[in-house]
């Protein structure tokens, strides 16, 4: 079980000494429980910024774009950017200003977790464009590694367990007394489940990331502190917003009428054949004259029905456009 405590280990036929038992746990508590790759979960070098607080770290833009892409999808539409996912979606793809907004709306200042081997620390992200995640120098002892990984909370609970971690300045004192806590800290699995068995020792499991990793079901958080934590959450947002348009100044909704994709081709939108001859048919070349149409007109079109109407005003919303536009 623990190769190198005894007094003479055991090798191979070379003379190597085996891998102990005990180890190989160890790397699997390390490896593929703390560090495993999930949803909304990314993996970067690791660098130092001494101008970092120690409860902040700078994460690349590129990543924070992946990772806060589904939230910045709700931000879009409550701002009324965008009507669907698909055009929240191309919004961000395509780096129009309010969609690196949304993003930075998002997640700047939101809490994640790092993780490297067994180290889980809490920061609060903040944005910038090189490749790697820069931490202050006293987190970077701590993670011990050239690579870590940042976990993204995606519920308003899972945020809230995260912040409560002792790990993040301001955190509500709470220190875990259980065993597995050490271990996670430690790395040495085996070592203390031998200690807590010889000692009668249990682990209520009260720490969120050890409940988690053993696939535990997290317990429901106070209502008012879930409530609070939403209102904070509220108002980070806010300020965020309003540093953005301080520096962008205000971006309103787009205007439809001066949309550069009035003046598409019909043939450039991924119509169903049957619709697309229809629209031919009855004269339509661009989307500027299909958006002057009326409902009305379009059924009364030979071989244009519900169902290609349907299809027709959701392209349209996927683009921000719709049918009676007679002002484009």
């Amino acid at each position: 079980m623990i190769n190198g405590a005894l007094p003479r280990p055991v090798t191979n036929p070379e003379g190597v000494p085996l891998r102990a038992l005990a180890q190989a746990t160890d790397d699997v508590l390390a490896q593929r429980v703390f560090t495993k790759a999930v949803d909304y979960s990314g993996v970067a070098h690791l660098s130092v910024d001494p101008s970092l607080s120690a409860g902040e770290c700078r994460v690349p833009a590129s990543m924070l774009v992946e990772l806060f892409k589904p939230r910045a999808f709700g931000i879009l539409e409550e701002r009324g950017y965008v009507a669907t996912i698909k055009s929240a979606k191309r919004s961000i793809e395509e780096e129009r200003p309010e969609g690196l907004a949304a993003i930075e709306e998002a997640s700047e200042g939101f809490p994640g977790l790092l993780m490297a081997g067994s180290a889980v620390v809490c920061r609060r992200l903040r944005r910038w464009d090189a490749p790697a995640i820069a931490v202050d120098p006293s987190t970077a002892e701590r993670l011990g590694a050239r690579e870590v990984a940042l976990h993204v909370p995606v519920m308003h609970e899972a945020a809230l367990q995260v912040t409560r971690l002792p790990d993040l300045p301001g955190a509500p004192s709470h220190a875990s007394a259980g065993w597995l806590v050490h271990a996670g800290h430690t790395g040495a699995l085996v070592r203390a489940a031998f200690e807590a068995a010889i000692a009668g020792e249990r682990d209520g499991l009260d720490d969120p990331v050890v409940a988690l990793a053993l696939g535990r079901v997290p317990i429901d958080p106070d209502a008012r502190e879930l409530e609070r934590w939403v209102e904070w959450d509220r108002d980070r947002r806010a300020g965020v917003r309003a540093w953005v348009v301080a520096r962008e100044g205000e971006l309103g909704p787009p205007d439809a009428s001066t949309s550069p994709h009035l003046d598409r081709s019909l043939d450039e939108l991924e119509l169903s054949v049957r619709t697309s001859v229809a629209l031919h048919s009855a004269g339509l070349s661009t989307v500027r004259e299909l958006c002057r149409m009326t409902e009305a007109d379009l059924l009364r079109t030979k071989n244009l029905g519900r169902r290609s109407l349907k299809e027709i005003e959701e392209i349209l919303l996927e683009m921000g456009l719709s049918l009676r536009m007679t002002d484009v």
